[in-house]
């Protein structure tokens, strides 16, 4: 998978770039006795945990365009608070909770920056290492040799799921991306072996599922998400099944798309490996599994876990996928099941390729585990 990113500043965690990141993935931003509280949900008990906890008195590295004076993180936290507010019911809101004003200049700037509508901001600096920047950047401009710096908003994402897993991973439970397996041929080779025919994915039926055959090729090839509505009036009908392949390793593979299983046969279900959940039961009415106890079942693999034929590494039956637009509500039940949730933005297309990195990367830890079984 991608590589991990945290924003530091002289060895501190930048509290500026941990908000940035809770703004873009719509994580609980919070203030308590004058401090702030970066949050996010627990996807398995539904409870809400603090992850981050800054004095709001913390200088940040987001400065006034006018005066080059840094705002403290309070500021910068209530500006977000009420971003959709006009500027004097801000101003109001400001005095009556007795937190410093972001300048009506600097509020738009900012929340751009925040919201990831763009990359970088002149104002984001920190003046102790402002010189280097300079030197640095006069050095490139000259010629020389630079490394080529991440993708901004993929590391923003990368950090907020590699929190995700260690919260995981500290919790005691066991999932895909806590553990480590070791194939003994190549996956794709394993998958020929163990699979009769093409791997299969089960995406929903629905008309109104955000996912479905008329788009989801878009959206796992080429990491684009594009409605079904815009597929149809584009004169596209719905097709009986879809073919799609992706990259790992090097190696190109196939998967086969369906939203019925209605007609499967005994070879046919031996091939489903992954499905996208739409939150309905009925999804799996006609499945041969038990749901969710048999479709989400977990199994023991003695022979893969840690190289140390331990039985800590556990593997479902089908890897379940749930994916979710910002702004909607995220079914209860989901949570419930055990399946990996994901979300896009309906207003930041160009996030949709981490969804769809993240989607095969689950996918990918999933039949590794499951190849040794």
């Amino acid at each position: 998978h991608f590589e991990f990113y945290t924003t530091h500043i002289h060895g501190k965690m930048d509290a500026l770039g941990l908000v940035r990141a809770a703004v873009i993935a719509n994580r609980p931003v919070e203030t308590e006795g004058g401090e702030v509280l970066l949050c996010s949900i627990n996807m398995e008990t539904g409870v809400k945990e603090v992850d981050h906890r800054f004095p709001g008195t913390l200088k940040t590295t987001f400065h006034s365009k006018a005066s080059s004076k840094s705002y403290d993180l309070m500021a910068v936290v209530t500006c977000v608070k009420y971003a959709a507010l006009t500027f004097p019911e801000y101003v109001a809101k400001t005095r009556a909770e007795k937190v410093n004003m972001v300048s009506t200049i600097d509020k738009k700037e900012l929340m751009a920056y925040l919201r990831g509508d763009i990359e970088e901001s002149v104002q984001v600096y920190d003046q102790a290492t402002a010189a280097l920047a300079q030197k640095r950047k006069a050095a490139a401009a000259a010629g020389e040799h630079s490394s080529r710096p991440l993708d901004s908003m993929l590391a923003l994402f990368e950090l907020v799921l590699k929190e995700e897993r260690e919260r995981s991973s500290g919790s005691g439970k066991v999932t895909l991306l806590t553990q480590t397996s070791t194939l003994t041929v190549p996956l794709h080779q394993a998958m020929k072996k163990a699979l009769p025919d093409i791997p299969i994915i089960v995406v929903p039926a629905g008309g109104s599922d955000l996912l479905s055959l008329l788009n989801v090729k878009d959206f796992l090839e080429e990491g684009h998400f594009v409605t079904a509505a815009q597929k149809k009036s584009e004169g596209l009908r719905k097709p009986t099944s879809v073919m799609i392949q992706v990259k790992e390793s090097d190696q190109t593979y196939t998967f086969k798309l369906v939203d019925s299983v209605l007609r499967f046969s005994d070879r046919d279900w031996k091939c489903v490996v992954g499905v996208i959940v739409s939150g309905h039961t009925w999804q799996f009415k006609d499945w041969q599994w038990q749901f969710p106890l048999e479709v989400f079942k977990r199994g023991k693999n003695k022979r893969i876990c840690d190289g140390q034929g331990t039985d800590l590494c556990v593997y479902v039956t089908v890897c379940g996928i749930h994916i979710y637009s910002h702004g909607t509500a995220l079914n209860q039940d989901i949570k419930k099941w055990d399946v990996k949730i994901l979300m896009i933005h309906p207003h930041k297309r160009h996030l949709d390729k981490v969804a769809a990195s993240e989607f095969w990367r689950h996918m990918f830890a999933h039949l590794r585990l499951r190849m040794n079984s």
